[in-house]
């Protein structure tokens, strides 16, 4: 083979070992060409997750605490001094109103009352016979005075006797359960001795103490829902009373509730984690938290359109929960707000819209 012809030969195989090489990328190059417009379209779109906005009804709560309180309650004690003969309650019992719990000694006070009734018989048969006596004439109307005043004393004595000895049959003021019993049979009772506690718990009270500046928005009537100490259930009330100042020392409003008790499950001193319903919102629009964007001078929203495109709008926020925020003004009823890739939204984005 010549020296040519070797020229020719490896010029040739370079030129194959070249094509081989190229050939590939050339087509390749082509083929992204073709590609590269869809990638590039779907990069400039942002994918981001939307909420439909939707107006419902919200409360506005305040979480307090406060303490359950009985309907009635009172320390049975005796009004005057005493032996004790009688304990006619156990400990725990339920209770009429005008059940005898208890009875004193009154021996002394009932004979003196026989006394009394037999004078009072005889002053009256005294002012019988002097009454016809003074329409005859027989008698000056001065004497007669005299019998009637005696006779009418007698009976006023008697009134007072029989008061005495009521005093000393201890009764229960209104219906309810008798607490522990502080006192035994043959106890020297003084006025004020303590002899039982007596409580209604049919409704039950909740006391508790609102910051002054919700002062305002406490009416009668207005709602709580509470859970006691010790239960697994939530429990609803009615605000009834509210008292007409504010607690020098902690600027409190003192508020007092009424709520059923006939499960009878809430006993008086029980402490309870309350929400009071301040004011009601029929058409409320609520957005989750992490669509709403902060700034300087409020705060905003993307609205995504029909277009798919991001639009900024400006919000006013009202009422704020843990997840949740209140859309004052800004928004309508339908629009679709984006909740997530809202830091790399920015005017008229294109957006590509998440399933659920």
């Amino acid at each position: 083979m010549t020296k040519l012809s070797k020229i020719i030969l490896v010029v040739i195989i370079v030129v194959i070992v070249a094509f081989l090489y190229v050939y590939p990328r050339l087509n390749s190059g082509q083929e992204g060409k073709i590609a590269a417009p869809s990638t590039e379209r779907q990069a400039q779109e942002i994918p981001v997750a939307v909420v439909e906005v939707k107006e419902e009804v919200l409360d506005r709560n305040l979480r307090l605490t406060g303490t359950i309180l009985a309907n009635e309650s009172v320390e049975i004690s005796a009004e005057v001094a005493g032996i004790i003969t009688e304990i006619n309650f156990r400990e725990g019992q339920a209770v009429k109103k005008g059940q005898v719990l208890a009875r004193m000694r009154v021996d002394e006070e009932m004979a003196n009352l026989d006394k009394l009734k037999l004078s009072k018989r005889l002053l009256e048969d005294s002012e019988s016979r002097q009454r016809r006596l003074l329409e005859r004439e027989a008698i000056s109307q001065e004497e007669y005075d005299r019998v009637l005043t005696e006779f009418e004393s007698s009976k006023a004595d008697i009134l007072i006797l029989e008061a005495e000895i009521e005093k000393k049959t201890i009764r229960a003021p209104f219906s309810g359960y008798v607490g522990l019993r502080e006192v035994s049979q043959g106890f020297y009772l003084t006025p004020g001795s303590v002899v039982t506690t007596l409580y209604d718990i049919q409704p039950v009270k909740i006391e508790f103490s609102v910051p002054g500046k919700y002062s305002n928005y406490v009416q009668k009537g207005a709602k709580i829902t509470f859970r006691a100490e010790g239960q697994d259930q939530d429990f609803t009330g009615e605000v009834y009373a509210t008292e007409k100042r504010l607690d020098l020392a902690t600027r409190t409003l003192t508020v007092r509730a009424l709520s059923s008790n006939r499960e009878e499950k809430l006993f008086p001193g029980q402490f309870a984690r309350i929400q009071l319903v301040l004011d009601r919102q029929n058409n409320a629009i609520m957005l989750p938290t992490e669509a709403v964007i902060p700034e300087l001078d409020g705060h905003k929203v993307f609205v995504i359109n029909e277009e798919d495109r991001a639009e900024e709008r400006k919000v006013t926020i009202g009422i704020r929960e843990d997840k949740r925020v209140q859309i004052v003004s800004g928004l309508s009823a339908g629009e679709k707000v984006a909740r997530t890739g809202i830091l790399q939204l920015k005017e008229n984005s294109k957006v590509r819209v998440l399933e659920d």
